[in-house]
Parts: structure tokens; sequence; C-alpha cells
């Protein structure tokens, strides 16, 4: 599956470097000036936060998932239905640390459209709990 991510994420770079050079050719049409600078700083802000991510979760992936409870143990727990449960516990162990560890960097380097997105969704949830409650 590492091809189809890394080919999934390579067409979304493209195509945003096309939807930016395009846009900016109907900015300039319409005499708007689009600076890249700002971008510039958000996207090697971004790529930095998502490298120290990475290396974070492969790190877990590599040396702190060795000392887990062994797949033959668990087979005697649970029978055949055992390589889905844990390996459906570390991907859910693995993405849980991917957000929070997002969430932490991007707050030390003050990155303003994380920390929006995140209080929306956050408003958004709290909307959604009180409507079940109620």
């Amino acid at each position: 599956y590492w091809g189809l991510a890394l080919g999934t994420s390579v067409a979304a770079i493209f195509n945003a470097l096309y939807l930016l050079f395009m846009a900016q050719k109907l900015f300039k049409v319409q005499g708007v000036a689009l600076h890249f600078e700002s971008l510039i700083k958000c996207f090697f802000s971004y790529f930095l936060v998502s490298s120290l991510m990475g290396v974070c979760c492969y790190l877990t992936k590599a040396y702190v998932f060795n000392f887990l409870v062994q797949d033959s143990v668990l087979i005697s727990l649970i029978g055949r239905f055992s390589f889905p449960v844990m390996r459906s516990l570390k991907m859910l162990i693995l993405v849980v640390e991917g957000v929070f560890l997002m969430s932490v960097f991007c707050k030390k380097l003050e990155l303003k459209e994380f920390n929006d997105a995140l209080h929306f969704f956050i408003d958004r949830f709290k909307k959604k709990l009180s409507a079940f409650r109620n």
C-alpha cells in the first residue's frame, strides 16, 4: 500500500501546484497579485511538522510495537481473529499518536491554520454532542 499512498501524494501535489498557478493567472488577469512568500513559509512549516510526526510514528512502529503482546498469545486468547485485531490496535495507536504529535508541534510553532481547524472541529463536535444529549 506504500505505492498507492505515494502515488496519491504525488498526484495531490501536482494538482495543488496546477491549481495554484491557474489561480495566479486568473488573479493576474484581474489585476491582483498573488504573493508566494507566505505560502512557501507555510509549506515548509507544515513539511517540518509532518516530517517530525512521521519520524516519531515510524520509531513507534519499529521499536515500541516489539514490546506489545506477541501474536501467539493473542491466538491462544481470541483465535484466528487475533491478526486483524492486533493490526487494528497498532493502527489506532499510530493514528492517535500522529494526531497528538501534529497538534503539539503545530501549537509549538504557532501555526494559525491548524489551530483554527482544530477549534472548528471541536466546536462542531460540541454542537453534535449537545444535540445528542437533548
